[in-house]
């Protein structure tokens, strides 16, 4: 349960790190 839990807390700050990474991508090359 706790290694499921740590897994999907990394697959959150990963997916935050991507949307944010994509918006300041979107924004530098514009």
């Amino acid at each position: 349960m706790k290694s499921i839990k740590n897994t999907a807390r990394i697959a959150g700050v990963l997916y935050l790190l991507v949307i944010v990474f994509g918006i300041f991508a979107e924004k530098y090359v514009r």
